[in-house]
């Protein structure tokens, strides 16, 4: 070679720029983060964090409202045995007027609290107990003058009435158990207005309730045996299945009553207007039913065996060959 000649020397790889190498690297890189930026799954992945998200917060919110709601429940809880302890309080007075608005504070603080009904219903039950026992009912009912009523002339006081009302306006709807009845037997409700009250399966035995309003009651169930029902309206009343075994009828208004099963076994109806009223399979056998007026009434397989039926009136009465009647009785054809 001449001498213009000039060996160049050969770089080698180790000996590369440091920044080619860098660039390298980052060419690697770029093209596995361009493509996850690029994935086509974003969206479901955000639309799955957006759902997780809005879960907690129902979750987180639905702890928050239980929270609230079991804090209220204890603050009404707490307002309810407050209420209760000063009606309790306001009925243990001397003053009439007070310990009926006892009555009637109970009486809505049944209909506002359902939870604490039945402790209601015993407290009114205890208080006709301790203030209006049958011993204090008249012996007998006093003769009526023209123009007037007996309910009018044995209508109990005030807080009686109170008590009453409140009882039969919920009595057959709370039941501690299944086989659980209120026990208001051998009271005196003389003359007590129970129009359409809900007394179904109530124990009434030995009870005077003559000259009282019944009209229209659910009675069914009831046990009113040897309870007084002398001259009551208890028109439309119903007293299915109720046993009212040697229970005083007598005067009743009985129109459109319903007695289907009930057990009447030596009741006495002399003088009740029974008119349209239904007696299918009733237990009437010794019975008195002098004077009564049963016409159009419904006897089918009912039982009146050894009843009296003296001057009855049966017009119109329907009955079958079930129907069991007094010993020598020729019934109407």
């Amino acid at each position: 070679m001449g001498g213009n000649d000039v060996d160049t020397p050969q770089q080698r790889p180790s000996e590369l720029p440091e920044s080619g190498t860098r660039r390298g690297r980052f060419s690697a890189l770029a093209r596995p983060i361009s493509a996850l930026a690029h994935w086509a799954g974003w969206p479901k992945v955000a639309s799955v964090a957006t759902a997780v998200a809005a879960v907690a917060a129902l979750f987180f919110s639905a702890q928050s409202l239980r929270a609230t709601r079991d804090q209220s429940a204890l603050s009404e809880q707490g307002l309810v045995t407050e209420r209760l302890a000063k009606a309790i309080e306001l009925i243990a007075s001397d003053n009439i007027e007070v310990r009926t608005g006892g009555l009637y504070l109970l009486q809505r603080l049944a209909n506002d609290s359902p939870t604490d009904r039945s402790t209601v219903l015993q407290v009114l039950a205890a208080y006709l107990h301790n203030h209006s026992p049958a011993t204090s009912c008249p012996p007998e009912a006093p003769d009526v003058p023209d123009g007037s009523y007996l309910g009018e002339l044995v209508r109990r006081p005030l807080d009686i009435q109170a008590a009453a009302a409140a009882v039969g306006q919920f009595a057959s709807r709370e039941k501690l158990t299944a086989h659980y009845t209120y026990d208001l037997s051998n009271l005196c409700l003389a003359g007590v207005r129970w129009t359409q009250a809900q007394l179904s399966g109530v124990n009434l035995d030995g009870s005077n309730l003559m000259g009282a309003d019944i009209s229209s009651a659910d009675l069914s169930k009831a046990s009113l045996s040897g309870a007084n029902l002398f001259d009551v309206n208890a028109l439309r009343a119903n007293f299915t299945s109720a046993g009212l075994a040697n229970c005083d009828f007598s005067d009743a208004n009985l129109l459109n009553t319903d007695f289907t099963d009930a057990r009447l076994a030596r009741a006495n109806l002399s003088g009740a207007d029974l008119g349209s009223s239904t007696l299918t399979r009733a237990k009437l056998n010794g019975a008195t039913l002098s004077g009564a007026d049963l016409g159009s009434d419904e006897l089918t397989d009912a039982d009146l065996t050894d009843a009296t039926l003296t001057n009855a009136q049966l017009d119109g009465v329907r009955y079958g060959p079930g129907t069991k009647w007094p010993s020598g009785f020729a019934p109407p054809r």
